[in-house]
């Protein structure tokens, strides 16, 4: 049973989320950039706050906001510049989710969820900035999210997956 709350370090432990197969965008981030690390290839965790507008009522409903705090990503030294890769979400979830477009990699620009979806409607703001990192900042993690999704983040993966009763 996958928790996401962050005193559990397992949940930032590149090992654990290669082996589960699954994760959260700062359990990616971390995988995405130790594999970077051990091929040499400089890299950084960064964490940012930011605002998808595509999530459903009922996320909002169980985090009590609409805004990811902490949402993370990786950023990869390649041919001199600190390129931005989200790993998010694959093809089925985002067909499911219709978070199109999604984020593709050339390996010269940024791959960061876009402003704005296919059709012109807001997909993702952006809209604060917790800085790069060569450690993951865990304890400020803990403090954001005690902060921001109280008994939230303390709720476990299957509990979340479960459809909310309707009052």
């Amino acid at each position: 049973m996958m928790t996401y709350i962050p005193q559990y370090k397992s949940n930032f432990k590149a090992s654990v989320t290669m082996r589960r197969g699954y994760g959260f965008c700062v359990s990616k981030a971390l995988l995405l950039s130790t594999l970077a690390r051990a091929v040499g290839i400089p890299a950084k965790i960064h964490i940012v706050d930011i605002i998808n507008h595509k999530i459903s009522q009922r996320v909002i409903d169980l985090m009590g906001t609409n805004a990811f705090h902490c949402h993370g990503y990786s950023e990869l030294f390649l041919d001199g510049n600190w390129i931005k890769l989200s790993p998010n979400f694959d093809m089925e979830s985002a067909a499911k989710g219709g978070f199109f477009p999604t984020t593709e990699f050339d390996g010269v620009h940024d791959a960061l969820f876009p402003h704005y979806d296919e059709k012109g409607n807001k997909f993702v703001e952006y809209i604060g900035d917790r800085g790069s990192h060569i450690d993951l900042p865990l304890d400020e993690i803990v403090k954001v999210f005690d902060e921001k999704y109280g008994n939230f983040h303390e709720m476990s993966y299957d509990k979340i997956k479960k459809p909310m009763k309707k009052e």
